[in-house]
C-alpha cells in the first residue's frame, strides 16, 4: 500500500500536472498561430494581386478598418492575459 503523499510532494505532482497542462495549451496555440500566419500571408497575396489590378475600395469602406501597421502596433501594445 501506498504511503500518503507529502505536502511538498503533492505541491510537486500539482506543479508537473499544470506544466503538462500549459505545455499542451502552448503546442496547440503554436500549430493555431502557425495556420493564422499562412492565411494572413495569402491574403496578403490576395490583395496584392488585386491592388495591382487597380481594384480599389471607396474611402468609405475603408473607414473604421485598422491599417495593418495600426493593427501591429496595437497587437504589441496588448498584454496577454495570465
Amino acid at each position: 500500500m501506498s504511503e500518503s503523499l507529502t505536502e511538498q510532494q503533492m505541491h510537486l505532482k500539482n506543479a508537473m500536472h499544470q506544466q503538462r497542462i500549459y505545455i499542451s495549451e502552448v503546442a496547440k496555440l503554436e500549430s493555431i498561430l502557425e495556420v493564422r500566419k499562412e492565411q494572413v500571408s495569402k491574403l496578403g497575396g490576395i490583395i496584392e494581386y488585386l491592388t495591382t489590378l487597380k481594384v480599389e475600395l471607396p474611402q468609405e469602406e475603408l473607414d473604421g478598418i485598422p491599417s495593418v501597421e495600426e493593427m501591429l502596433q496595437s497587437s504589441t501594445e496588448e498584454t496577454i492575459p495570465q
